[in-house]
């Protein structure tokens, strides 16, 4: 039997998923986010973490539903960043993604840190 005769062929590969099977993968996936959040909220509280931040993207898809393209990976910076504590959730986003984040990840608070961080540049300069 030559080398090529062993390699995989298109035939052997299952079809491409359809819009159908995608948009059922995505409901799945939505219907599935309050458990995952559930369970991550108990670890937290068996191992005494107050609360989380989660700066990976792929994090904040698994728990949130926001998704960046893989053209926003490199350039999203810490926008999509997720704080989770016992009875809140948050989505820290510059103002390019706050619209998306409300979108895409209503059980979250979207949290302008451009805003924020103005605001804490503000209080330290208050007198002491």
């Amino acid at each position: 039997m030559s080398e090529l005769a062993r390699l995989p062929r298109p035939e052997d590969f299952a079809p491409p998923p359809t819009a159908t099977d995608r948009r059922r993968w995505e409901e799945a996936d939505l219907a599935a986010l309050p458990k995952r959040l559930a369970a991550l909220r108990a670890r937290m509280e068996g191992g005494g973490v107050d609360a989380l931040l989660l700066t990976s993207h792929a994090d904040a898809r698994y728990f949130t539903g926001m998704r960046f393209g893989p053209n926003e990976e490199p350039t999203a910076g810490s926008s999509g960043w997720v704080l989770v504590a016992p009875e809140r959730l948050g989505m820290l986003a510059d103002s390019r993604y706050t619209v998306q984040a409300r979108r895409e990840a209503p059980h979250a608070e979207a949290i302008d840190y451009g805003i924020v961080g103005r605001i804490i540049v503000r209080q330290s300069e208050l007198p002491a």
